[in-house]
């Protein structure tokens, strides 16, 4: 009786350490440029795989930086809901690169994750016993021939090709994991432009705005945007008087994504107009000024300068002012009136973090 226990407890023993000596490891030097970056959920991930991940320091001495693996990660926002990274491996066998897509920096951290675990499979089937069984086919030596192993119930995505979209498992973040992800996830922008305004009065009204806005990581929420705007008329003389219409005003706006940079916005905007006038039939300085409220409709595209961190941004509009002003003579005769329709166009920069 002794001397089966003994057998079983040297069967498990033995067990255990095959089993431990099959747990794939990988030795890295990540460096991740753009956003969900979390080493921590990277490293939880890998491990739920059934790897083990260890990142080591950018700066390793030249013995051991001739065995480390570099994985470079850029993360990039092409639309509101998609994530692409792009993945550069590189070891003493050669270079490779990869490419994943998410809607979620906890997805987009999954396919990352298994990325890293084939990698992790391949250099063990690399560095296996020397003396292998003449059945037994040994693993390729380059980093771009991943083998595919299924590590968890659920199968890893399928031919890991160069440059291939791969779309993680269906996999629930844990709640902190999400709630990390949705911060990541959303931006906020800082911005300048210079406006331009058509028909508000037969001359031009010119002007700058200045803005801020935030866009959500929920894909159906608009993003949201805050102005302040002067307009001022140049060059207005009605009836051999001299004119000048200036608006300050604030201004609200939710933006939707139409087609690849272009965007539809709803624009509402409320301040004061003053208006200015002299001539010979004015005494100088005459002026008035009112409650000023209108509202726009606008479209804008972007165009990328520096990632997705500086772009540059054109935008047209056509706005509606219900309520028209008009300007009178001190006699109470009509001087000039505002026109309900105006047409907008903007150029501007705005910084994206």
């Amino acid at each position: 009786m002794r001397g089966f226990f003994a057998v079983f407890a040297i069967c498990a023993w033995l067990s255990f350490v095959r089993t431990a000596q099959a747990t794939p490891e990988l030795r890295a030097e990540l460096g991740w440029q753009g956003s969900c970056d979390d080493t921590e959920d990277l490293v939880r991930q890998v491990r739920a795989r059934g790897a083990e991940l260890e990142l080591r320091e950018a700066s390793l001495p030249p013995e051991e930086a001739a065995h480390a693996v570099r994985v470079d990660v850029s993360v990039q926002s092409v639309a509101p809901s998609a994530l692409v990274a792009e993945i550069q491996l590189q070891s003493e066998a050669g270079k490779d690169s990869r490419r994943v897509q998410a809607s979620a920096c906890g997805d987009l951290r999954s396919a990352v994750a298994w990325v890293l675990v084939v990698l992790a499979q391949q250099r063990v089937a690399e560095q296996g016993p020397p003396s292998a069984s003449p059945g037994e086919q040994s693993a390729p030596s380059a980093i771009g021939t991943f083998p595919v192993a299924a590590l968890e119930p659920s199968p890893p995505p399928n031919q890991l090709a160069p440059a291939a979209t791969v779309s993680p498992e269906p996999q629930s973040p844990p709640a902190r994991n999400r709630h990390s992800s949705a911060v990541r996830s959303s931006s906020w922008g800082l911005g300048f432009s210079f406006a331009a305004a058509f028909g508000f009065v037969p001359a031009p009204s010119l002007g700058p705005m200045l803005f801020g806005r935030y866009r959500s990581d929920v894909r159906w929420l608009p993003e949201l945007q805050l102005s302040v705007l002067r307009l001022v008329t140049i060059g207005y003389e009605p009836n051999g008087t001299s004119l000048s219409l200036s608006r300050d005003a604030a201004r609200l706006g939710a933006w939707v994504p139409l087609v690849g940079k272009l965007e539809l916005g709803f624009a509402a905007e409320a301040g004061r107009l003053l208006a200015t006038g002299s001539g010979s039939t004015l005494e100088r300085g005459s002026s008035d000024s009112t409650f000023w409220f209108a509202f726009g409709v606008p479209l804008r595209v972007a165009i990328p300068l520096l990632g997705r961190h500086l772009q540059a941004e054109l935008q047209a509009e056509l706005d509606y002012a219900p309520v028209p002003y008009t300007f009178r003579y001190g006699s109470g005769d009509t001087l000039t009136s505002t026109s309900a329709f105006e047409g907008r166009g903007q150029v501007g920069l705005v910084s994206l973090f």
